[in-house]
């Protein structure tokens, strides 16, 4: 595969979670007192020095903090990740387990379940009854009285190595979810992403994945050239069935090259961070580390890849989503330099034109100028505002907070809204989407913020009744 370099400073935790080195029974409870709106410090925890100068809250007029749920205890040494609803209900993944809230009071989020379930890095899709995670770390066993392989007794590690892949949970019982079966795929499931194919009585489930780190007493089945991705059939009537069905090779896909400095022991390797589909046109957007590309997926076990798109101003492409219509596609760089918000273009958002899916053209870009010192600042997780005339983009951005970026003509996006928490320890977002009239943000370390959006270009806005955000039905 040819190989093109990435040159970038790394250090935290997405792109890198691979390299870090309990199903306990659910437990639920009341939510935490709201926190104030401005100037709160982290909430349970904090993670600076108690003399540290407190950070302001900084945001727009338009978006206001309206409630918040802390994070649990139990995980505080691990990062909360990604999000997904359905109906009242918000799934928030963590490095360990994943929780289930009840949002049917949205500005009192309370909480229903916590599952202690050890397996980074805890990517999240729900669908009726079924919560899916990911696990891209080899564990000692299939369940969740898991340990990572990695630094574990060796006594307790099988010999046919560690476990990682998809674990799939019912939550029928929301108090009380169930492990059903956990499936192996081929380096673990960094991320996944969900595709309804009800018409066959099943959910598909593209797993992504990559190589950063070969351990083959560990996890025999991750070598490289990696260079592909796993489709994982759900039957609905019987999802303990659930197994791959197919490994779509990612050809031509470049070689993702390390960084100099890069720690001893990666490898450069191929593969898809994050996939994002577009229903209606059969098209998904895929981010492929070291390039974006289009694929045709009118046969979902064999994609067919349409396009390849690069960028030498783009260090990881990481996620990607599309514009209501579908004719355009926003690409996410994550960039993890410690540099606040002062290394554009890298860690911004692309903007495709796709009037040929076979032949994207690159129309624009969004980058965050809000100085955040030496931290992490660079786009990561978001989604579009369903049902309205223009196409405004919710996004997450690390220590930058969360931001709404107009992108009606892609060619000249602007910022409409942000909010950037303050407090003692700045806020950290994961992951910032648009779920029936309000923005859900996921962040590292604190837990789940939700903010109202006030801007009338949102009127009208779908009422969704479930959203799993690299999905647009």
């Amino acid at each position: 595969m040819p190989s093109r370099r990435r040159s970038t400073a790394l250090a935290l935790p997405s792109l890198l979670a691979i390299l870090l080195v309990a199903c306990g029974p659910a437990q639920g409870g009341a939510s935490p007192t709201p926190m104030p709106l401005a100037g709160r410090e982290h909430a349970i925890h904090e993670t600076l020095p108690p003399d540290a100068s407190p950070f302001p809250d900084r945001h727009s007029d338009t978006l206001e903090l309206a409630g918040s749920l802390a994070k649990a205890e139990h995980s505080f040494d691990f990062f909360n990740s990604d999000l997904a609803f359905w109906g009242d209900m918000a799934v928030q993944g963590s490095y360990d387990g994943f929780r289930l809230i009840d949002i049917s009071r949205p500005t009192e989020p309370r909480l229903i379940a916590d599952v202690e379930c050890r397996g980074p890095q805890g990517d999240v899709s729900i669908w009726e009854t079924l919560v899916f995670v990911s696990v891209d770390r080899p564990q000692t066993t299939l369940g969740c009285d898991s340990d990572d392989a990695q630094g574990a007794d060796p006594l307790f590690v099988p010999d046919e190595g560690g476990w990682e892949g998809i674990r799939i949970f019912d939550v029928s019982r929301p108090a009380a979810p169930r492990l059903v079966t956990s499936v192996q795929t081929d380096c673990g499931s960094h991320t996944h992403t969900l595709l309804p194919d009800t018409e066959h009585g099943r959910l598909l489930v593209y797993v992504s994945s990559y190589a950063l780190r070969v351990e083959p007493q560990f996890a025999p089945d991750c070598t490289n050239p990696h260079g592909h991705i796993s489709v994982v059939e759900v039957p609905l009537d019987d999802p303990e069935a659930a197994k791959v069905v197919s490994r779509p090779h990612l050809f031509d896909t470049p070689v993702w090259e390390l960084w100099p400095g890069a720690p001893e022991g990666l490898e450069e390797t191929a593969g898809c961070h994050d996939i994002s589909f577009y229903e209606r046109l059969q098209l998904a957007a895929a981010a492929c580390m070291s390039e974006g590309q289009i694929w045709d997926v009118s046969n979902p076990i064999r994609p067919r890849q349409l396009a390849h798109v690069d960028l030498p101003d783009v260090s990881f492409w990481h996620s990607a989503t599309w514009s209501n219509d579908g004719s355009v596609v926003a690409f996410g760089d994550e960039n993890l330099a410690e540099a606040g918000c002062t290394d554009a273009p890298l860690g911004s958002i692309w903007f495709y034109q796709l009037d040929d899916p076979a032949a994207p053209q690159l129309a624009g870009r969004f980058s965050l100028d809000r100085y955040q010192g030496s931290e992490i600042c660079s786009a990561h997780m978001f989604n579009v505002i369903p049902g309205i005339e223009r196409d405004l983009l919710v996004a997450a951005f690390y220590s930058g907070g969360t931001t709404v970026i107009d992108f009606t003509d892609p060619t000249a996006p602007v910022e409409v809204a942000y909010f950037d928490v303050g407090g003692r320890a700045p806020g950290d977002q994961w992951a910032a989407y648009w779920y029936r009239g309000l923005i859900y943000a996921s962040d590292h370390l604190r837990g789940l913020d939700v903010f109202g959006l006030d801007l009338p270009d949102v009127a009208g806005a779908e009422d969704l009744q479930r959203l799993n955000p690299q999905l647009q039905e």
